[in-house]
């Protein structure tokens, strides 16, 4: 790691935000066939209880046989949907590998990318997982900075048994389906369509967590956007 980099602890929270609102980027690896270039390409991804980002890839895919040569990768993730927030991104920089997901973190990237079952179910796709070992946050001209895995890793989460349970146990308005809870928001199905709602200020604790997402759900009104 780069001893002349100072790593902060401000950049993790809109980082983490950042990743579990946007679900996809862009993923470079190390090319096998143009030696000594990177090899840039789509994904989209599942974050887990942590905010580290998930991929279920195939083994024929030019990244996944970078991968399996040199784990060293990088995902930097932008909001391409959103122009007002243009300049805000997020490179994580670390080592992808491939996991058996439990049953709870298999059933977590089923409500987010139902298609990823068909896909697992080919015999040729696997799960990755890139574990962060530091990342560079830009929210626009001169706000930008580093921090590492340590400080990744120490903020707030949500375990995957917990988020089952509330999962079963919340009312949420009649066409709306519970996705998944996080301490920065929570994303639901509605119309077909994938929506986070994001919160103001992150909960401290998992009771505040509750209540955050219990008035988020409350406000909605059935049919509403």
């Amino acid at each position: 790691m780069p001893q002349s980099v100072h790593y902060a602890e401000q950049w993790v929270p809109p980082a983490h935000m950042l990743v579990r609102r946007c679900r996809e980027g862009v993923l470079a690896t190390q090319s096998q066939q143009w030696a000594g270039f990177p090899y840039a390409s789509y994904l989209p991804c599942v974050c887990d209880e942590t905010g580290s980002p998930l991929f279920v890839i195939s083994t024929l895919a030019e990244h996944t046989q970078n991968l399996q040569v040199d784990r060293q990768c990088s995902f930097v993730v932008f909001d391409s949907s959103d122009p007002a927030n243009a300049a805000e991104r997020v490179t994580l920089i670390g080592t992808a590998e491939p996991i058996t997901p439990s049953p709870l973190l298999a059933a977590r990237i089923k409500r987010y990318q139902p298609q990823a079952v068909q896909f697992l179910a080919l015999g040729d796709f696997a799960v990755w997982r890139l574990e962060v070992s530091a990342l560079r946050y830009i929210a626009g001209f001169g706000r930008m900075g580093w921090s590492d895995a340590r400080q990744w890793a120490d903020t707030a989460q949500l375990s995957l048994e917990q988020e089952a349970q509330w999962l079963d146990q919340i009312n949420a308005p009649s066409d709306i389906r519970l996705i998944g809870i996080d301490f920065d928001g929570v994303d639901v199905l509605r119309n077909g369509k994938l929506i986070r709602y994001g919160f103001d200020t992150q909960p401290l604790g998992t009771d505040a967590l509750r209540a955050a997402v219990t008035r988020a759900l409350s406000a909605l009104s059935p049919g509403q956007a």
